[in-house]
């Protein structure tokens, strides 16, 4: 960076005579040094324009042409990155994010020739064994050759995920080809057995037997679904007689949904390079969806490109709906830039308007809670319940909300009757059971309930550190220390660097006599980042032990 500044510096300096006679390659170098100062400061835009400069006076040049690519995908430049994708292609330097890039580019233009050109290319990619009849087989439905395409989806050949993206695009070319029930049967595979969590799949099963003339069946596959607003958004569409949105019609929204799909699976563990290429793709040909852009702004966050990352994310297009979520992700994304005053003005302006919805004042009120004003915040949950959220099956976690924000300002009496509610409403979640169990364990109340509701709770999920540090925390209070410290063992290797765990586990060695095991533990715990409130008592612990620690705790 030093050597970037002196080289700028020096340019600044030289008289301007000289400027006019600047070699070809330190106009190349300047722009190239530019490029990335612009990098560093993360305006990826003026980044990729510098970049493009410096092609000018190295036209050819690979490492340059490929840099450049990433840049422009990262910023959204779609002419750039599509003029320097077939700048790589015409060197035969393209790969999969390239070629997938060019083939859409083709797609967008219908221009189905060079589609198909571009995607006989991804032959011998990774994932061409499915992606490659996939779009070869919406090309073949916009030249009007539907029954060559489904030729084309032959899922018999395939197993594990590659199957299930076959499967899924036959079904959509089914459905295009009015061959609804075929398509409903296919949709309903897909879901089978998956708990109502593959939405997608059962509105679009919905959706063909809305077209196949059976509302009671549509209504069944809606019914057996995960809550969520676009389940909710199918229903009223199913109940006014008008279409269920959310299967491809065309090349362009096909291709769009099956670069998404692949991004989003692409990034599950960790954000790689060639799922941002394929989010840049999805918003490419189907700008008019929202979820290409949410998924695009979430992959800039991920990697850190906060900027580009803003960018994205207030060009989600919809409703209302849409653009409240967007709000909720612009101002995680503000927060994270450290603007946190934004990000509040931003939720508090959405609160206080008239047409406020109760997910505008929900996302207001997880601000406040996360800004320590927790008065506030849970007045703000009480206002989202006044309104009542769209979907009924939140209610139980705005009450949970609303007993976390009481319980963390100190009025317990308040907060304990919401997270009982919450409770009553939802009496299976394990988190919500474990979170009043252990309030009750923490304050000396109803200790037996307390337990109950954490056993229940650990029961439900049993690898959940934090649960099992709370059944261990109501052994050890139980005088239970033998079967506690084997519990926290258990919480330490699930969660192995919360300090509060940790602490709990000292305390535990020590009450079996495990006392050299226990300072080390201690010291694990104030290394692991304490609250300020719980480092004078480590501090204790480690130099006194627990039981003088504990009776100058009580002095105090």
């Amino acid at each position: 960076m030093r050597a970037a500044v002196a080289f700028l510096l020096a340019s600044l300096a030289a008289p301007a005579a000289h400027a006019t006679m600047m070699s070809t390659r330190e106009a190349d170098y300047g722009s190239y040094v530019q490029g990335h100062l612009a990098l560093a400061n993360g305006e990826l835009g003026r980044a990729a324009e510098y970049f493009a400069g410096a092609l000018t006076y190295a036209p050819d040049d690979p490492q340059l042409l490929r840099q450049t690519f990433d840049l422009a995908i990262a910023a959204g430049d779609e002419a750039l990155a599509v003029s320097v994708g077939e700048r790589l292609a015409r060197q035969d330097r393209f790969d999969s994010g390239v070629t997938l890039l060019l083939v859409a580019d083709a797609i967008k233009a219908r221009k189905w020739n060079d589609a198909r050109e571009a995607t006989a290319r991804l032959t011998d990619a990774g994932f061409g064994s499915f992606i490659v009849p996939i779009i070869d087989a919406w090309i073949a439905q916009a030249r009007g050759k539907t029954t060559e395409g489904l030729r084309k989806l032959a899922p018999e050949q395939l197993d594990g995920f590659a199957r299930t993206y076959v499967l899924e695009h036959r079904a959509h070319l089914l459905f295009n080809a009015r061959k609804y029930a075929e398509a409903a049967e296919i949709y309903d595979e897909l879901s089978k057995e998956d708990g109502g969590r593959n939405i997608r799949m059962r509105i679009a099963s919905a959706r063909a037997l809305q077209a196949e003339k059976q509302p009671e069946e549509a209504l069944k596959r809606l019914s057996a679904s995960a809550a969520h607003t676009d389940v909710e958004a199918a229903k009223a569409a199913l109940a006014a007689g008008t279409p269920i949105l959310g299967i491809p019609a065309n090349a362009r929204e096909g291709v769009a949904l099956l670069a998404l799909r692949m991004a989003a699976d692409l990034s599950r563990e960790r954000p790689i390079p060639v799922a941002l290429t394929l989010a840049r793709i999805a918003t490419m040909l189907a700008p008019e969806q929202a979820s290409g852009w949410f998924l695009t702004s979430e992959l800039l966050a991920t990697s850190e490109r906060y900027e580009a990352a803003l960018d994205a994310v207030r060009k989600v297009p919809g409703g209302d709906e849409e653009k409240a979520l967007a709000r909720g992700q612009e101002a995680a994304i503000l927060t994270r830039l450290d603007r946190e005053p934004e990000a509040m003005q931003l939720l508090e302006n959405a609160a206080n308007a008239p047409d406020a919805s109760a997910e505008d004042m929900a996302r207001y009120g997880d601000a406040l809670q996360s800004a320590k004003r927790f008065p506030e915040a849970a007045a703000a949950y009480d206002k989202a319940l006044a309104i009542g959220p769209a979907d009924p099956a939140i209610v139980w976690r705005l009450h949970f909300l609303k007993g976390s924000a009481l319980e963390q300002g100190g009025m317990w009496p308040e907060a304990e009757a919401a997270l009982r509610e919450a409770v009553r409403l939802q009496p299976g979640d394990a988190t919500l059971l474990n979170y009043l169990g252990y309030a009750l364990l923490d304050r000396g109340l109803s200790t037996p309930e307390a337990r109950m509701l954490i056993e229940k709770a650990h029961a439900l999920a049993p690898e959940d550190g934090y649960i099992t540090d709370s059944l261990g925390w109501a052994q050890y209070q139980a005088g239970e220390y033998a079967a506690a410290a084997a519990t926290l063992e258990q919480a330490v290797a699930a969660v192995a660097d919360d300090p509060v765990i940790t602490e709990h586990l000292g305390d535990a060695y020590w009450m079996v006599g495990r006392r050299i095991e226990a300072r080390h533990r201690w010291k694990a715990a104030l290394d692991a980042g304490p609250t300020p409130e719980r480092i004078e008592t480590l501090e204790a612990k480690y130099d006194y032990g627990l039981d003088l620690a504990l009776k100058d705790t009580a002095k105090k």
